[in-house]
Formats: C-alpha cells, sequence, structure tokens
C-alpha cells in the first residue's frame, strides 16, 4: 500500500493544530501543516506510530480519539474523515478496535463546560430575578 493522507488538525488545550495524518504500511505519522512555525509557537511537532501499536479508536461527531499501546494520552483529532482513518487502519492493524464507551475518557474541554454552565446560571438568574 501506498501512503495515505487525510486532514486531521490535532486538538490540544482547546485548540485545533491543522495537520494531516499520513498512513503507509509500517506507520501512521502526524504532521502539522506549518511544521516550523506550529514547533516554534507550540512546541508542538510531527509524531510516528508504528501502525501495530495503534491499539483502538473511539469516534464522537468530527472528533477522533486513538488508543497508543504505551501512552497514557489519547490523541485527539478534528477530522471530517474519521471512518476513512478507522478503516485505513483496520486493514494494516487486525488488532485494532473501537473501545467500549467506558474504557476510555473523552478528552473533555472544562473550558467550555465552564461556559455553558455560566450561560445557563445567567439565564436562570434573569428569568428568576427580572421577569418576576
Amino acid at each position: 500500500m501506498s501512503e495515505v493522507k487525510f486532514g486531521a488538525d490535532l486538538l490540544v488545550d482547546g485548540q485545533r493544530v491543522g495537520g494531516h495524518i499520513i498512513i503507509d504500511d509500517n506507520k501512521l505519522t502526524w504532521k502539522p501543516v506549518l511544521s516550523k512555525l506550529t514547533n516554534k509557537l507550540t512546541g508542538i511537532s510531527t509524531f510516528e506510530i508504528p501502525i501495530e501499536n495503534v491499539e483502538g479508536y473511539k469516534k464522537s461527531g468530527s472528533k477522533l480519539v486513538l488508543g497508543i499501546t504505551g501512552y497514557s494520552e489519547y490523541p485527539c483529532f478534528y477530522t471530517l474523515k474519521s471512518q476513512d482513518i478507522v478503516d485505513t487502519i483496520s486493514s494494516m492493524n487486525p488488532a485494532f478496535r473501537m473501545y467500549a464507551s467506558n474504557e476510555i475518557e473523552g478528552n473533555r474541554n472544562w473550558n467550555e463546560i465552564l461556559i455553558w454552565i455560566v450561560i445557563i446560571a445567567g439565564i436562570l438568574i434573569y428569568h428568576f430575578v427580572f421577569k418576576s
């Protein structure tokens, strides 16, 4: 199989870092679009994982979380091609599987949750204090 490339932004601390997932027979590579600039500004650079070490995944909308043998962190990607990425990895790694819903915690963006709490609290205060 030749190299296959998918648009996939890495999600880090609630921010999207533009990049691509590149899959070949031996490895999965994530590479930022602007490698030198991204590395200089964020400290994030290209990473490679042997395809046999990509053990599982979890999909949620446009988010794809990958599990990697030996890593406690789960890289999370924003991509419109999550099923294509899963199918490609599955064709090369028969042990690759979908995680059960209780196996991994989704990467929660606590800032986003806090914003929703503040918005809901504001609506409730407005409704009960000013509309009464």
